[in-house]
């Protein structure tokens, strides 16, 4: 009985720590660098680069202008009802 005790005890415990080291490498995968970016943009010419670099810059001022529309649409339904 008791040895069965230990045993499961120690699976016991080789399970918890096995979650806290999935849980540690989520926690730095989370912040990691993505290497196939990486790699795409270094088989990218400089013009390339700043071309995509334009195209990005451009798509996200577009995205917080129609933010900002959406939002200035919604207050203005509010108030007219």
């Amino acid at each position: 009985m008791q040895e069965e005790t230990l045993n499961f005890i120690s699976t016991s415990h080789k399970f918890s720590r096995k979650i806290q080291m999935i849980k540690e490498t989520e926690q730095k995968d989370s912040s990691s660098v993505d290497k196939g970016l990486v790699a795409m943009f270094l088989r990218m010419s400089p013009d390339e680069r700043l071309l995509a670099n334009d195209n990005m810059v451009r798509t996200i001022l577009e995205l917080r202008n129609a933010y900002r529309q959406r939002k200035t649409y919604r207050i203005k339904s509010k108030r007219n009802t």
